[in-house]
Formats: C-alpha cells, structure tokens, sequence
C-alpha cells in the first residue's frame, strides 16, 4: 500500500520514476484547465449557452469528477512527503496549504450547488468557478517562477505598496484644497478626490476628473510625473528578479567548472554549503521542493538552486553536472541518493561522490559494489566530513577534540615523494599529526598506533590524523618529486 501512495504522490507531483505518466497526467490537467475557462466563457453568451447546454453540464460532471478524484488522491498520497507524514496532522497541514485551497476551490462551488435554492447564490457559486485557473500555477513553471519571485520580493512590492498609498494620501490632500471651491462636484471630498489621485498616478488618465485652477493644474503636472516612476518600481523589481531567477535559480543551465553539488537542503545540507563557501569553494543546490525553508539561506549566499528531482538525469545537467567537481547527495531517501550519484557517475565517470546513506549495511555495500568510497552513515554522519571529503578525497572521517576539527585522512606513499624514505618518528614529529595506521606495500602487514619507528616506502598505506590546516602540507609532502 505504502508503495502504491509513494507512486501516486510522484506522479502527482511529477517527480516518478515514470517521467511520460506524470508528463501526460499534467497535460491532461491543464488542458482541462483551460477547457473549463473556455466553457466558463462562452456560457456568458446566451444563444452558445442555450445550443449547447447539456455540452456545458457534460463537461462541467467530467471535470468535477476528475478534480475531485486528484483532490482527494493528494490528500491520501501526500503523506509520502517528509513534510506531511503524519497521518491525521499531516494530512490538515496538506489541506491547508495554498495549492491544496486552491484544488479544493475548484470543486466546492459545485457540491455547495447541491445544497443551494437562492438563484443569487447559485450565480455565485458558478462564477467562483474561475478559481479554477489558479490550479494552472501547480503545472506550470513559468507561473512557478513568478510565484518564487514575487514572494523572495515580497518586502521590497509592500515597501512600493505603502509607498504609492502615501503618495496617493497626499496629492489627493493637496489636490482637494486646491479644487474643492472651483469644482464642489468634482472634488468634493478627499476620498472623492483619491479616484483623480489613482488614475493620474497610473497615468491612465480618463479625464473624467481635472484641474482647472493654475495651482491645481501645476501639483496635478507634478503628480503625473511622479506616477511615472512610482508606478514603475514594481516592474523594475520583478523585472530585475526575473534575470536572477533566470541566471542563478535554475531557469537556464548552471555554467561553472570543477563546483560542488549539493543534492538536498536540510540541516545538513545548510552546513556543509556554508563549510565549502567558507572554503572558497562554487556550490550549485539541488532541491525537489521550492517550499523548502532553507532554499532562502541558499540564495541570501547567492548560490544557484537548481528545483528538481535529484533521480532525474536532465536535474544533474540542470546542476552542471558534466562540468562539476564533486556530488554530494544529502536527501531523506538512501536510493534517492544512490541513484543520483549513479546517473551522475554515468555522465561523468571521474566525479567525486560523497553519499549520505541512513542505512549502516547499505553505506558498505554502496563503497564496495559501486565504487563509491565516501558514503556516511548516520554513525559518521557530520557536515565538516561531507564538506572536507568533497574537497580532499583522502579524507576518510572527521571529529572533533573540544572546538578543533580533526581529520581522518588514507594515503598512499607515493614513489619518489619527500614521504619516500621519511621515518614514521619524523613525519610525526615534524608535521602535528599522528599515525593511526600503517600497511606494509612488500608485507602487508598492519600496525595500529605504531610505537616504533619504520621507515616509509612507496606503496606503504597510511592512515593519520591531523588538523585541516596541515593535510595540504601532507599532500605537498606525498607529491613525486
């Protein structure tokens, strides 16, 4: 059953596996969508209406039949969602969100007509039918995008908001003492005189109401300036948030080289974007959900987001995949992970891969069937290991000692490298570290905690601990002559 909901919710919200069932349900939707404004329309012509009316009732029993069927499918599958898995307050929390106002919108005018006798009331209900249009912004991205934008701009539109109210306030104030004597009819009161404000400082201009004083005709001039460019700041905001959305969040495709991908944002993924930034590293998030709260962190550091399944190949190229250093896959779901890694492995084989995976057992056979040697469990999970391994691949775990990090790192004596012929006694002494383990290359024998001193020979296998600080040092050292 569990497997069956976790279906429905992924082609609802069109991230399954089944990418052309999603893809044509959505197109259904919106086709009906617009069907039913279409219908809504022509209603309003009486002789259409009249011809055709049990047309109109056929389709209107069609499209309630399948919103409701959609309607009621999310409300039982969205429980597969980390964010309502509770099986009663979850499932509220869903209806309450404003998408799921808006699916419940287009179909309880219909069922509330049931119930109603007042004509009145019935024209009303039908016309609340129009809602129905807003279930457009689910399916598509351009509605989306401005969704994201006008909400990531929503400070900066009220400042405009309250701003134009002032505006208008005052020159409707002024403008009132200005023509109130010459036109009593006209101007007879300051919220009369709002309609004149209101129309000038759109510069809509109807011509219904003007000055005809000297001094009413000059504020009048100046306003109508003023309008201009009070009127035009909410189209410079969304206009300039436009090209942010498009260059940054996703729109177009990620351009960058050798960058980190983060596939997930949660706690975790919050502290290792903020680990790699503070490193100087180029980070590029991946995120299903743009509800997610920690997308706004994201952008506040001028990170692209990239909104997308992490599953999905054409995501990864989205992310700038092909170009990129290393993926790190931080999501709830272990297969997610893997899967991600996977396709991203399948279009760059030399990619650096740091998994997360809740499942201790399948972190082991993650590293020793697929190659993937950086997959943490929840017993190693910590953001500076995931931020530290994206970066130096040697790194193998972290920890802390009070506030210092420490690092786990696993090399390899390379032939000809200062570390060649170097004694265990010296590299401790000399370069603040410790040796936790050392293999033999000619022996294979293992030492832990070495207590005497052994000269290290290529192809010799070191296990050490040390403070980020140092292992560039160790890799200095390590690099043939």
């Amino acid at each position: 059953m569990n497997a069956m909901k976790n279906t429905v919710y992924e082609i609802l919200e069109g991230t399954s596996p089944f990418r052309r069932v999603s893809k044509t349900f959505s197109l259904l939707i919106m086709g009906l969508i617009i069907l039913n404004c279409v219908a809504i329309t022509l209603e309003t012509i009486d002789r259409i209406y009249i011809g055709y009316q049990n047309l109109f009732n056929w389709l209107e029993i069609v499209s309630i039949g399948i919103f409701s069927a959609e309607y009621f499918l999310r409300v039982w599958s969205c429980t597969s969602s980390s964010d309502y898995k509770h099986p009663i307050f979850g499932r509220l929390h869903f209806i309450a969100s404003p998408m799921a106002i808006v699916d419940l919108l287009a179909i309880l005018p219909f069922y509330l007509s049931l119930f109603a006798t007042d004509l009145r009331f019935l024209r009303a209900l039908r016309l609340l039918r129009i809602f129905r249009i807003l279930k457009l912004v689910r399916y598509s991205k351009a509605l989306k995008t401005f969704g994201v934008i006008v909400v990531s701009k929503k400070e900066e539109l009220i400042i405009t908001g309250v701003l134009s109210v002032i505006v208008i306030f005052i020159s409707s104030s002024f403008m009132y003492y200005f023509e109130h004597e010459a036109q009593p009819d006209e101007f007879s009161s300051i919220p009369d005189t709002m309609w004149w404000a209101v129309i000038t400082l759109t510069t809509v201009g109807y011509g219904d109401t003007f000055p005809i004083t000297n001094m009413g005709k000059i504020f009048g001039g100046a306003i109508a300036v003023v309008g201009i460019g009070m009127f035009a700041l909410p189209a410079g905001i969304l206009g300039s948030a436009f090209v942010l959305e498009d260059v940054f969040h996703g729109s177009r495709r990620v351009v960058m080289r050798n960058h980190f991908i983060i596939c997930g944002m949660g706690k975790i993924g919050v502290q290792v974007m903020e680990h790699l930034l503070r490193l100087g590293k180029e980070v590029v998030v991946v995120e299903q959900s743009e509800s997610n709260i920690y997308l706004s962190t994201a952008r506040n550091h001028n990170v692209p987001v990239v909104i997308g399944d992490i599953r999905m190949a054409e995501t990864l190229e989205d992310a700038g995949v092909r170009e990129a250093g290393c993926l790190i896959a931080l999501s709830d779901k272990d297969m997610a992970n893997l899967e991600a890694a996977l396709n991203a492995q399948a279009v760059k084989d030399n990619i650096h891969i740091v998994l997360r995976v809740f499942d201790h057992a399948l972190a082991g056979k993650i590293q020793t069937g697929f190659g993937i040697q950086n997959a943490f469990s929840p017993s190693t999970l910590a953001a500076p290991a995931f931020a530290m391994a994206a970066v130096d691949p040697s790194v193998i775990g972290s920890f802390y000692v009070g506030d210092n990090l420490m690092l786990n790192m696993e090399l390899t004596v390379a032939p000809g490298a200062s570390l060649d012929g170097m004694t265990t006694t010296e590299l401790e002494r000399d370069n603040s570290l410790s040796i936790l383990l050392h293999t033999c290359h000619e022996t294979g024998k293992q030492q832990l905690h070495i207590s005497e001193e052994i000269t290290l020979k290529a192809g010799d296998k070191l296990v050490i601990s040390t403070e980020p600080e140092v292992s560039q040092h160790i890799h200095e050292l390590n690099t043939p002559a």
